[in-house]
């Protein structure tokens, strides 16, 4: 018996087995962008849903910097204890989240955290703060409320 050689019995479907390997070529490049696509709008959301929280949390912390204020003050002037621990626990809570005082007395003037209100001694160059009027803070490292200075 001899041997016979014969093509290949992929020859005949040759194009058509081109065409499909050209099809799933086509077909995971597709896969991957879309993966990716999808991978991108995940981060996304998760950047925004964390945006949205801070932007709240800023909103209701500067309103409660006011009568949080105002208590201090009542609190200095009755001398409560128990009234000076609940309000020491609200800063301490809402320094935990974020909140953090501006220390500038002492300090020279600094325009984008300060703002002067009163100038004691204006020959002086070189002003440096002498008293705070209204404390400023930050939350998570953006201001939210400028210190109020005299400078002198």
């Amino acid at each position: 018996m001899s041997k016979k050689t014969s093509a290949p019995a992929s020859a005949p479907f040759s194009p058509e087995l081109e065409l499909l390997r050209a099809q799933l070529a086509e077909m995971t490049e597709r896969e991957r962008r879309l993966q990716a696509d999808y991978q991108n709008l995940v981060r996304r959301t998760r950047e925004d849903k964390l945006t949205h929280s801070k932007l709240a949390t800023k909103h209701l912390v500067t309103d409660l910097l006011d009568p949080l204020a105002h208590l201090s003050l009542a609190s200095q002037q009755l001398n409560d204890p128990g009234l000076r621990m609940v309000i020491e626990q609200l800063w301490k809570t809402l320094s935990t989240h974020g909140l953090a005082e501006i220390e500038v007395l002492g300090k020279p003037f600094d325009a984008t955290i300060m703002e002067a209100v009163e100038v004691v001694s204006p020959e002086n160059v070189a002003a440096v703060v002498s008293s705070v009027v209204r404390p400023g803070f930050t939350l998570h490292g953006e201001i939210i409320q400028h210190t109020k200075v005299v400078l002198g």
